[in-house]
């Protein structure tokens, strides 16, 4: 017995004439019921007039787009399947198709045998978990069109920033419990220009940061570009844990094992700075955290060898509260950024709070570059003194006056464990928050 398909209502939104009339006429072959669209706007009046079952967008479109349509359509009905149309390449489609949080995707120019497969799969598959109440939040898990980066199976998304996007994915060929992390370098959206000069860094850091091996850094598997569309990809260890900054004002972890996870990054910082790369995004965010409780150092995305003068100009590398202030006005820094960084990670651990706040990006590198961030003890009168003298050096405006190595600040960190004052001085410097975050030589 032949399905009946004109249960379903289907909306497709495309402002060329040609394709809409096309993608109609193909779906009432198949018995679907379709009204049309040749905007954003006149897709969402229909949509709050008739409601439908299943949207298909062109993203670009005068006006309001296919991407204002799905994120409105999202806010009022979070369980509406929406296929997305578009002209861009496969791995640029799939990466657009998971951060919209669409179920599937369509490349232009259009296979009708591929499109009806796809339209009934999404059908299908949220009727049966509609049916048996397992439908999964909608922009939160996968892009059921996109299957596989360079050999890796993608599961979801797991998160995203200004660079790349990140998904969990397993081995086409192997064993499928396996899981690893694929990073997706977000280069389709610079020029020609820009791009050329950034696949040029990408390979170079990536060449070195696979060989770095440490037991606080992510391991990086493997990294090429797609063999058609270029876009560079990373292939790291998965994580399956937290990022520090679930832990930021918590109760879950003691000053000790606060103290052992910033000793840690320490650790790692010093392995990363040894091959002669400074990270320069030591951030929460970029720290994960096991569940052993083993700090694990990621995303060397914007990672810059020294001396290299391939960061893209007008850049501001890094995520402002936690960049050096050297770091606001000069992309030429070292090491000693990120130890800066490192200083405001642990203050804002260890107190529950930034170091600096500022409403603006401007407003916050006037701040760091001339203000001091409330002295610890001032907040918790119960923080040891030695550990205070510790963030302070950390946070020294001048980078001559910083620790001049993270191994510095490992040792710092033992000698503050063991009681070691002597030896804490040496590195520590005075017990004035003041005058120690200031630096006097």
């Amino acid at each position: 017995m032949e399905s009946d398909n004109s249960w379903f209502r289907i909306l497709v939104v495309d402002d060329e004439e040609s394709i809409r009339r096309m993608l109609e006429d193909v779906l009432e072959m198949d018995d679907y019921t379709t009204f049309s669209a040749e905007s954003g706007d006149e897709a969402w009046e229909i949509f709050k007039e008739k409601g439908c079952d299943l949207i298909i967008t062109d993203i670009e479109m005068p006006g309001t787009t296919g991407i204002d349509l799905l994120a409105r359509v999202r806010e009022q009905q979070p369980d509406m399947p929406v296929i997305i149309v578009t002209g861009r390449t496969s791995v640029e489609a799939a990466v657009e198709c998971m951060k919209l949080g669409a179920n599937d995707y369509i490349m232009k120019p259009i296979n009708i045998a591929e499109f009806l497969a796809v339209v009934r799969k999404t059908l299908a598959e949220t009727t049966a978990a509609r049916e048996d109440g397992s439908l999964q939040k909608m922009g939160s898990t996968t892009c059921t069109g996109y299957r596989t980066i360079a050999g890796y199976r993608i599961v979801n998304k797991i998160g995203e920033g200004n660079k790349g996007i990140v998904f969990l994915a397993s081995p086409v060929k192997g064993d499928e419990s396996e899981k690893v992390a694929v990073k997706i370098l977000r280069l389709y959206e610079l020029t020609a220009r820009d791009r050329d000069h950034a696949l040029e860094r990408f390979i170079r850091e990536a060449e070195v940061a696979t060989t770095i091996k440490h037991p606080n850094i992510v391991k990086i598997l493997d990294y090429d570009t797609t063999d058609r569309e270029e876009i560079p990809y990373i292939v790291m260890e998965y994580i399956a844990g937290r990022t520090l900054g679930d832990f930021v004002g918590t109760a879950e972890l003691d000053r000790d094992q606060k103290l052992q996870i910033i000793r840690q990054v320490a650790g790692a910082l010093e392995a990363i700075h040894s091959h002669d790369i400074c990270h320069r995004d030591i951030k929460p965010g970029n720290i994960m955290i096991d569940s052993d409780f083993c700090a694990k150092v990621t995303d060397f995305g914007i990672a810059k060898l020294p001396e290299s003068e391939l960061t893209l100009t007008g850049d501001i590398v890094g995520t402002p509260y936690y960049l050096s202030p050297e770091g606001f006005s000069s992309t030429r820094v070292d090491q000693r950024s990120d130890i800066f960084s490192l200083g405001v990670v642990a203050y804002e651990l260890l107190l529950g709070r930034r170091p600096y706040a500022a409403e603006s990006i401007f407003q916050l590198a006037h701040v760091m570059s001339t203000t001091l961030p409330p002295a610890p003890r001032a907040i918790d009168p119960d923080f040891p003194v030695a550990l205070e003298r510790i963030l302070a050096r950390m946070l020294r405006k001048d980078p001559e006056h910083r620790y001049a190595t993270a191994g510095d600040v490992v040792a710092a960190l033992d000698a503050f464990f063991t009681g070691d004052n002597a030896a804490e001085d040496a590195v520590g410097g005075t017990a004035d928050w003041a005058v120690s975050a200031i630096g006097t030589g």
